[in-house]
């Protein structure tokens, strides 16, 4: 692999994992085993979302992955049924070890993972313009990243707010951003 200094140098590509790409996700490690078996074992084959590469155009390795699916919040109130706020949730973002905590450029505290997931951002905002109409993004971040997404304007869920119950998320901190 081409040594960079600042993510700034490094030309990507984002496109949709498909059978061809898929490819690219064999050599994929972020460091969190059941993440990585996620994208080189299933995401090709998750009915319930769809997975975005981040490619390293003059390496041509895959930088980062994001999945995403549809997903609600409940606000939950006494005596009343619960209000449902439509969402986009990130099921999954991962960066590879080989590009985790490279600075995006000189002087810049910020890391290539805060401008691409800003970048992310964006996008799953034009989605949810042109095709959901979901009010926020949702995630469930595993303890050691919750501070990053804090930094992007994620906040945790309050008071009467839930989302999944699923087993994955069990130890993860619910967290939302809004869109509009």
């Amino acid at each position: 692999m081409k040594h960079v200094q600042y993510g700034q140098e490094i030309p990507v590509r984002i496109e949709l994992l498909t059978e061809e790409s898929f490819r690219l996700t064999r050599y994929f490690f972020c460091g969190n085993p059941a993440i990585d078996n996620y994208f080189q074992q299933e995401a090709l084959d998750d009915p319930t979302s769809v997975t975005y590469l981040v490619i390293d155009e003059v390496n041509e390795k895959l930088l980062a992955a994001l999945t995403l699916s549809c997903s609600a919040i409940f606000l939950s109130r006494k005596q009343q049924l619960s209000t449902l706020m439509s969402a986009i949730e990130v099921v999954y973002f991962a960066v590879d070890v080989d590009y985790q905590g490279l600075r995006y450029r000189p002087g810049d505290k910020r890391s290539l993972s805060h401008y691409l997931f800003s970048y992310l951002i964006e996008m799953m905002r034009d989605i949810s313009r042109k095709h959901v109409g979901a009010a926020k993004i949702v995630l469930y971040s595993v303890p050691e990243a919750w501070r990053f997404y804090a930094r992007l304007g994620f906040v945790p869920f309050a008071g009467e707010m839930y989302g999944d119950r699923g087993t994955f998320v069990r130890d993860c901190v619910p967290m939302y951003f809004n869109l509009n």
